[in-house]
C-alpha cells in the first residue's frame, strides 16, 4: 500500500512542475509579446510626407483649434522653435492666431533620429516658455500647456496642445 501512495504522491509533484513550468513558459511569453509590442510603437516608422501625416491629424474636429490657429511659415517655425526647418524631411507648423492662446500643433519629419534630441528639446523649450507666460493670467491655456503632448515614433516628432490633445496624438499614431 505504501509503494501504490508513493508512486501518487510522485505523480502529483511531477504534474505540478509541469503545470509550473507551463505557468512559467506562459508568463515570458507574455512578458516577451509586451515588450515587442511596446518597442514596436516606438520604432515603428512610416514613409509619408509630413504634410499627409499633419493632414489626417488635423482632420480631428476640435473647437479649440479650429478657430485659434494657423498654418504657420519656415520663419514663424525658426522663430518659435530656433530651428531651421529646412533640416528636415518635412515641417507642418499651426501657430496661435493671437498671443492669448496657447494651442498649437507641429509635425516634423527628421531625416535622422538623431535629429530628435534637438526637436524634442526645442518642443519642451517652448511648453516652458508659454507656461511661464500663461501662469499668472490665463489659467485655461496654463492647463492646455499642462496637457500639451510630445510623441516621438520613429522619424516623426509631434506636438500638440490642446484641449483634444489626446485625440490628436491617436490621430498622429493612426496616420503613421
Amino acid at each position: 500500500m505504501e509503494e501504490n501512495e508513493m508512486k501518487s504522491v510522485r505523480m502529483t509533484n511531477e504534474r505540478k512542475k509541469v503545470l509550473l513550468d507551463a505557468a512559467a513558459l506562459v508568463i515570458l511569453l507574455a512578458i516577451v509579446i509586451f515588450i515587442i509590442s511596446i518597442f514596436a510603437e516606438l520604432f515603428a516608422d512610416s514613409d509619408r510626407p509630413a504634410a499627409d501625416v499633419a493632414a489626417d491629424v488635423t482632420a480631428v474636429e476640435s473647437q479649440d483649434t479650429e478657430s485659434s490657429v494657423t498654418e504657420a511659415g519656415e520663419l514663424t517655425f525658426r522663430k518659435i522653435f530656433g530651428l531651421n526647418a529646412a533640416d528636415y524631411d518635412g515641417v507642418v507648423y499651426y501657430c496661435p492666431v493671437s498671443n492669448m492662446d496657447a494651442c498649437e500643433l507641429l509635425v516634423v519629419r527628421v531625416k535622422e533620429t538623431e535629429q530628435t534630441d534637438a526637436l524634442v528639446k526645442a518642443v519642451n523649450s517652448r511648453i516652458e516658455s508659454q507656461k511661464s507666460v500663461f501662469k499668472g493670467y490665463a489659467p485655461k491655456q496654463f492647463e492646455q500647456l499642462g496637457r500639451a503632448r510630445v510623441l516621438v515614433t520613429g522619424h516623426y516628432v509631434f506636438y500638440v496642445v490642446s484641449d483634444d490633445a489626446d485625440e490628436y496624438a491617436r490621430a498622429f499614431s493612426a496616420a503613421l
